[in-house]
């Protein structure tokens, strides 16, 4: 899928035949139909952001981040098969005059993917996602770098297992394709099948074109695939890259009588999203959903061949987009996902982060703190392990106050006659007991600060595998634009010995409306310690904390807005804010020095961060 208005295969398929609705689509009959001639592989995820590197990037630039033992553990645990992996291959690709030789980096991280995908025993799908090849390459209409690419892949895989599948090209683009592209097609066929004859094509329509007016190409291991995103004005609503970008939240699935397509359909300019609005009483229901998909049924049964929704998804509401409402989101990835797979179409959704993505947090999501259960139960996945759990017996846990109608033992005082965006005590409603702290969001930086007397807390006589950080919290949005503020833990410089070392090395996380609610009523928040990240240190010369935040030497904890601007205007309420955790037994005062000179640089005993699991380096 990419930022920009393309139309899924389905919107353009031809609207043939006897007919019995008001759009012309006659639905099979499922009691009378063969089924689908199924695919090797299932159900699966679109993998992107990886190996679809930026304009102006190249191989070297590919990213790895979900390319890891890590991430195809989490796959498997969901009960996925199949990965399909966009690919900007143009990008990767020498000049006409090197016959467009793929790039050394290229060929080494695909082969990382591939032997992930035979480990795990996941499908991976080779998907030519670059646009604008007709374009970059005007003397041949890309013909040339077309049979190149694909042919130098096919020589480098035709030894793999049946676990790898080449895509030839997502959402064929150019005025030439329109007219030319089931001819190219048919060519790079041949031209693979000339050195790998054993695996799996993947075929699609012409831009503007139907799966009924493709050729019958003469190979019997062709899957044809397509896109579906129907109706565009509720699965991309609030797309920024799109004229719906106003108009997010707003459109429901499936219809209902509240619904006012008539006044949404002024806040566009497009006469076709206009028109989709205004017929919105059947664009939007299940019904329509099934008969368009139906169109491409037909024509695969009658070819008898192999099927493939390739893309399938909807935007969500984030912090910074605001795409369906949740319910309707997930409600309408059921349906497709269950009409799909009652026909026999397999199928991978779009995608595995971002704002179509299976996460609470559009960025920067952690698999074990922020996956979005409704939509994976919804596509039909297993919860993983990680959320299945029961809650661990903490009754022998110890607590460290650092509010709980006072500040907490050893604890500094704040004085709110000097940070005047603060009152304490708040007895307006407090979640527990008579006091809580009420925090105005007037500016950035209005922060409250849990500072220890001793200037130096060390955490790691708990464990921290199993230690979170606890509070109330209530919000009182006004006319705030969003949930936007963080947790800190903060080091202090002074207390290491290594001049190197000697910066307010931050670990910190975001919050977020995922993380609390806005609605005005209280509510309990837990987060794990474990689910902390590095960011820059606190004061020049800003280097990442990764590597250097201790655990043993926390100085202060800050509840900040850091500089956004979302929350401004926004009044908080805080209470019963404490460490939970069991102790370590094994504890001992030893509060080493993450410096050059300690051979264990980095880690406290009783653990950093690093001691958790790998993590990312994040900016907020």
């Amino acid at each position: 899928m990419k930022h920009r208005i393309l139309l899924p295969v389905l919107a353009a398929l031809a609207i043939a035949g006897c007919t019995r609705n008001l759009y012309g689509v006659l639905p099979s009959d499922d009691g009378d139909d063969k089924p689908l001639v199924k695919t090797a592989f299932t159900r699966g995820v679109n993998l992107a952001s990886c190996f679809d590197v930026s304009k102006g990037n190249d191989a070297s630039n590919i990213w790895m981040g979900y390319i890891n033992d890590e991430t195809f553990q989490h796959l498997v645990e969901m009960g996925m098969d199949v990965v399909r992996v966009p690919m900007t291959l143009g990008r990767f690709a020498g000049p006409a005059s090197s016959d467009y030789k793929l790039q050394d980096a290229f060929w080494k991280n695909l082969d990382i993917l591939l032997d992930l995908g035979d480990k795990y025993g996941i499908t991976v799908i080779i998907d030519n996602h670059q646009g604008g090849y007709v374009a970059a390459y005007p003397d041949d209409h890309a013909e040339g770098f077309m049979k190149s690419v694909w042919r130098q892949i096919a020589t480098h895989c035709k030894d793999r297992s049946s676990k790898v599948v080449y895509e030839l090209q997502n959402e064929p683009d150019g005025d030439w394709w329109k007219d030319h592209w089931h001819e190219l097609q048919g060519q790079l066929i041949e031209e693979i099948r000339k050195v790998d004859t054993s695996h799996s094509i993947i075929v699609t329509a012409n831009p503007g074109r139907s799966m009924s007016e493709l050729p019958e190409y003469e190979d019997d291991n062709l899957i044809y695939t397509f896109h579906f995103y129907s109706p565009m004005v509720f699965t991309h609503q609030g797309a920024s890259w799109t004229d719906l970008k106003n108009i997010g939240g707003k459109v429901p699935y499936p219809w209902n009588d509240k619904f006012d397509g008539e006044a949404l359909a002024g806040n566009v300019s497009n006469t076709t999203y206009k028109k989709n609005l205004l017929d919105y009483a059947y664009l939007g229901t299940e019904l329509s959903v099934q008969q368009e998909m139906d169109n491409i049924i037909t024509e695969a049964r009658r070819r008898n061949v192999r099927l493939f929704m390739g893309e399938f998804g909807v935007i969500g509401q984030f912090e910074a987009t605001k795409g369906a409402p949740a319910e309707d989101r997930c409600r309408w990835h059921e349906f497709v996902r269950k009409y799909a797979e009652q026909n026999g179409i397999s199928w991978t959704v779009w995608k595995y982060s971002g704002d179509f993505g299976l996460f609470n947090v559009e960025r920067n999501p952690k698999f074990n703190r922020d996956l979005n259960l409704d939509l994976i139960k919804a596509l039909g996945f297993q919860i993983p392990p990680v959320y299945q759990g029961g809650d661990d017996d903490e009754s022998g846990y110890t607590k460290m106050v650092l509010y709980d109608d006072a500040f907490g033992k050893g604890l500094k005082v704040l004085d709110p006659s000097k940070l005047t965006y603060l009152t304490i005590p708040c007895k307006d409603n407090p979640a527990v007991g008579e006091n809580c702290i009420k925090w105005d969001i007037t500016k950035n930086w209005a922060d409250i600060y849990f500072s220890f007397l001793s200037g130096e807390e060390d955490l790691t006589r708990f464990n921290l595998h199993k230690t979170s950080i606890r509070f109330r919290f209530r919000a009182e949005m006004k006319n705030a634009k969003s949930m936007a503020w963080s947790i800190w833990f903060r080091n202090d410089k002074t207390k290491f010995k290594e001049p190197s070392e000697q910066q307010n090395w931050v670990a910190a996380y975001r919050i977020t409306s995922a993380n609390v609610k806005t609605d005005g009523e209280w509510c309990e928040v837990k987060i794990p310690l474990s689910d902390f990240d590095y960011i820059q240190s606190d004061g020049a010369p800003y280097e990442s904390s990764k590597g250097h935040f201790s655990w043993a030497k926390v100085q202060l904890i800050r509840f900040t807005p850091e500089n956004f601007t979302g929350p401004i205007g926004a009044t908080f309420y805080v209470d019963d804010v404490m460490i939970v955790g069991p102790l370590d037994p094994d504890w001992t005062p030893e509060n080493p020095d993450p410096g050059k000179d300690n051979p264990d640089s980095g880690k406290d005993k009783g653990g950093t961060i690093e001691d958790f699991k790998t993590l990312p380096e994040v900016e907020f």
